[in-house]
C-alpha cells in the first residue's frame, strides 16, 4: 500500500506551478503563478478528490488551478493508525477502515459496539426516509 507525504504533494504542486510559469503546463503566464515561492502548506486545502489550491493572498482575484494528486490523500487505519491510500472499510457499518485483515481482527472487540450502534442508526434513518416517502405519495 502506497504512502504519500504532504512533502511529496507540495513538491508536485511546486513542479506543476513551475511548469505553468515556464509555459509548458498550461496557458497561465508567470505573473499568475506565485505559488513557487509561497508557503505552499498555507495554500493547500484538503478536498474529497485531492488537494485544492486556495487563492493566493497577494492575488485574491485570481484563483489557482486544482492540483489533484495521482492517488487520493492517505487515511489512517482504524487500528494501527498508519496512513494508507487503500483501506478496507468495515462491511457492516462503513464507519472505520483498516489496512488489512489483521488490524480489523485486532480492533474488532473495540469496534463491535460502535459498529452495532452505527448500523442501528442507519436502519432507523432508512426507515424514517421510507416512511417520509410513503407519506408523500398519499
Amino acid at each position: 500500500m502506497a504512502h504519500v507525504s504532504l512533502q511529496t504533494l507540495i513538491a508536485a504542486a511546486r513542479k506543476e506551478a513551475q511548469q505553468q510559469a515556464s509555459g509548458s503546463g498550461g496557458s497561465s503566464s508567470s505573473g499568475d503563478v506565485t505559488i513557487v515561492n509561497a508557503d505552499v502548506r498555507a495554500l493547500l486545502q484538503p478536498q474529497e478528490e485531492g488537494l485544492l489550491l486556495r487563492p493566493h493572498p497577494a492575488r485574491a482575484s485570481h484563483y489557482m488551478q486544482s492540483v489533484t494528486p495521482v492517488e487520493p490523500p492517505p487515511k489512517p487505519c482504524g487500528n494501527c493508525g498508519k496512513y494508507f491510500h487503500s483501506l478496507l472499510r468495515c462491511k457492516a457499518c462503513q464507519s472505520v477502515a483498516y489496512c488489512g485483515r489483521d488490524c480489523q481482527l485486532a480492533h474488532w472487540k473495540a469496534h463491535k459496539q460502535q459498529c452495532k450502534q452505527v448500523q442501528q442508526e442507519k436502519e432507523a434513518a432508512a426507515a424514517a426516509k421510507a416512511d417520509k416517502a410513503k407519506r408523500a405519495q398519499h
